[in-house]
């Protein structure tokens, strides 16, 4: 019943403030939240409550507490892909689902929720297209990625680095994406080499940065040298004309 919390907290967070708008959620109080407004309902509870025993209740509610739920499920997960359709949420919560989560597409959440609310209904995601409600999102390996360095020597060798930082560098202003290009993950070295070719190509030749003298293999193999002097033609290129005063 908790599937729903496999989203990362700002995304949910976000999620839950708009539909249950005006009010504004906390990040830190999506567990409580959600128990006491997704996955149960005082109006509800209230109808079948029995007046004699507290915490008891009669026969019916469980169904259609069950029905509230699912359709609070559905609306919530609808409205994250809505969400990503339109990109409202690359700035401040790009990664939709957490990394340990072992859902990564919003079907895939839908198709466990109805297990749960509404087994033997068959092919419940067909059934739902039917009328219109249709996902597609799934978090891809490259959505996952943690682009941080922590040893230049290794950490730039598969190419998803330096491609990211192509990107980032054209700011959209040129295409097409290096990330798009990449094959990821990369296991083999011509994997990595491919994705090396991608970075440098877009530097080289997008970005005017004069990597002549490197190859991918170098880089691939982890040649020190020549990936400082990579980094140094960035550095020097996009960061040094910024601090100077002239």
């Amino acid at each position: 019943g908790n599937s729903h919390l496999c989203y990362e907290s700002r995304s949910l967070a976000l999620d839950l403030s708009v539909y249950f708008a005006p009010e504004r959620i906390h990040s830190k109080k999506l567990g409580k939240f959600s128990a006491t407004n997704v996955l149960f309902d005082k109006t509800i509870a209230k109808k079948y409550e029995s007046p004699t025993v507290k915490g008891n209740y009669r026969a019916g509610f469980k169904e259609e507490l069950d029905k509230f739920t699912l359709e609070k499920i559905l609306s919530l997960v609808w409205l994250l892909e809505q969400f990503k359709i339109a990109n409202l949420l690359e700035s401040d919560c790009p990664r939709l689902f957490q990394l340990d989560s072992s859902f990564k597409s919003n079907k895939s959440v839908v198709i466990q929720f109805c297990k749960d609310y509404m087994a033997g209904e068959g092919d419940v995601l067909r059934h739902l297209a039917l009328i219109g409600y249709k996902l597609s999102f799934e978090q891809s390996y490259i959505d996952d990625f943690d682009y941080g360095v922590t040893n230049i020597a290794a950490d730039l060798r598969d190419g998803v680095r330096l491609a990211r930082l192509a990107d980032l560098l054209k700011r959209g202003g040129q295409s097409p994406s290096c990330i798009a290009q990449l094959r990821v993950p990369a296991v083999s070295r011509l994997q990595k080499i491919h994705n090396m070719d991608v970075a440098l190509k877009a530097l080289g030749e997008d970005l005017h940065v004069p990597v002549h003298e490197i190859s991918s293999k170098d880089i691939v193999d982890g040649h020190r040298s020549k990936t400082l002097l990579l980094m140094w033609k960035i550095i020097l290129m996009y960061q040094v004309p910024s601090l100077l005063p002239f």
